[in-house]
């Protein structure tokens, strides 16, 4: 494994190898003792398969919100109050047809 991940750190580094084609590829594959496996997956540039080589699972993480979108504090200043009588009772400020306010 520390084959590959030194050759794939020469692919990253250097940027004539990683835009190769296939035969300059094989030329820095001859280079290493990567196995014939690895280079199949290297050459057909299959990432499953370097993954499970290299045994690497992939990782997942779910991110979900928990609790109430907004927590109500006493410094908010909400109008709730404003649209209400004394008893508690809403009030309508929608006109009835032919009135005007």
């Amino acid at each position: 494994m520390a084959k590959l991940i030194e050759f794939l750190e020469r692919v990253g580094s250097d940027a004539t190898l990683r835009h190769a084609d296939a035969e300059a590829l094989e030329a820095a594959l001859a280079d290493t003792d990567i196995d014939e496996e690895t280079r199949a997956a290297l050459r057909d540039g299959d990432r499953d398969a370097l993954h499970r080589l290299i045994g690497e699972r992939p990782f997942i993480v779910a991110q979900m919100q928990i609790g109430p979108d907004h927590v109500e504090t006493p410094d908010d200043d909400t109008d709730d109050d404003k649209d209400k009588d004394d008893d508690g009772t809403s009030i309508s400020r929608t006109p009835v047809s032919g009135e005007t306010l």
